[in-house]
């Protein structure tokens, strides 16, 4: 094992105690350990089964991406890339996920890399925009009490902070889809590979005098030629949006896929003493969940999970050590069956987890 991946994994590891113990420190450890005890354990099974539910429905959405962008890739493949990426993402930093699973896809299924980048973004936007839209609709009806604030280890919680996520989500999804339209529209497209010929060739004039005609070819063919051709893979992996069919049956498949983990959150509540909210109140507990996570955090989002648990479920009175549990619980069920299934997967395939991990790092 290189050193780099020991160093990651003591990083990780690092950075996920630290974030646990704060989300913790404030919490009598009697008060949690009692309410574990209470907890009815059997609902863990029909929660993991959802949870496990979720990325048969991934995988088929991830599939009719791919075919849209001219890759066919068989539906047990998809699913073996898919659950090493997520596994990857629970146990290095950075989510190394989201960047090992196209360069295992490029490996294995010829699919260029970047394609390939392409349409994980573009299953990442699918999400975000049913996360944002979710929330927008349900705190339409159900308004978050502006005054409402709470204090959770290190964290300072309040209806302004989740208010700056959202924005701030709001945001990347509005740029999100500007890139793709101007990758997917044909005209703005060639306007942007036009742009940076023009930079070449103005690049080309200075820097030929400067530094003669050896650096600057290079300067072309590692620069901006793959710019070039980072553009036109790309695009191809965003081609899904030409096709309104495949689109809705995409909007459907995130649909389901959310509503599915909602299920796994419910299901575990029916076994949680404390906690009795309806499946409205718990998918807006998720979407707030994801809201959370979706900032800078520890492999498998210890610690930041937990925050967003405790904030969630304040928001209908339930006390923190009640809120601890129900998330700890919760927070293990979408994590570690997703590295079992992902170290499955990584045997049937053959994938050196650590070489890709490595790789991915490089890139």
């Amino acid at each position: 094992m290189s050193k780099k991946i020991i160093f990651s994994f003591g990083i990780g590891i690092f950075i996920s105690v630290i974030a646990l113990y704060f989300s913790c420190k404030d919490i009598p450890f009697q008060e949690l350990l009692l309410y574990l005890k209470k907890v009815h354990y059997l609902w863990i099974i029909p929660s993991i089964l959802a949870a496990l539910t979720t990325y048969i429905f991934r995988t088929l959405r991830w599939k009719i991406i791919l075919s849209k962008s001219n890759y066919s890739v068989s539906f047990k493949n998809c699913f073996n890339l898919l659950m090493i990426g997520f596994m990857i993402n629970n146990i290095f930093p950075a989510r190394l996920g989201g960047i090992a699973r196209p360069l295992i896809l490029y490996q294995q299924e010829k699919v260029p890399f970047t394609t390939g980048v392409a349409t994980v973004v573009a299953e990442r936007v699918f999400d975000i925009l049913l996360i944002i839209g979710s929330f927008i609709l349900i705190t339409f009806f159900w308004q978050i009490d502006p005054s409402f604030k709470i204090k959770f280890g290190a964290y300072h919680l309040s209806a302004v902070v989740l208010q700056g996520l959202l924005n701030k989500l709001m945001l990347l999804s509005v740029l999100l889809l500007c890139v793709i339209l101007i990758l997917v529209i044909t005209p703005l497209r060639n306007l942007l590979i036009r742009f940076f010929e023009s930079i070449s060739k103005i690049t080309e004039r200075s820097l030929g005098k400067l530094f003669g005609e050896k650096i600057q070819a290079k300067l072309e063919a590692v620069f901006f030629s793959k710019i070039i051709q980072m553009i036109q893979h790309v695009s191809q992996g965003f081609s899904l949006i030409r096709y309104p069919k495949q689109v809705f049956i995409c909007i459907v498949l995130t649909f389901l896929i959310w509503v599915i983990q909602a299920s796994g959150y419910y299901f575990m509540m029916l076994g949680s003493p404390e906690i009795s909210l309806s499946f409205l109140n718990i998918f807006l507990v998720m979407v707030i969940i994801s809201l959370f996570i979706a900032l800078p955090s520890a492999p498998g989002f210890w610690g930041i999970w937990e925050a967003g648990g405790i904030f969630a479920l304040a928001l209908f009175g339930v006390k923190a050590s009640s809120a601890m549990g129900f998330t700890l619980i919760n927070h293990a069920i979408q994590v570690f069956p997703i590295i079992l299934v992902g170290l499955g997967s990584t045997f049937f395939t053959g994938v050196n987890i650590l070489k890709i991990s490595k790789e991915t790092m490089r890139s």
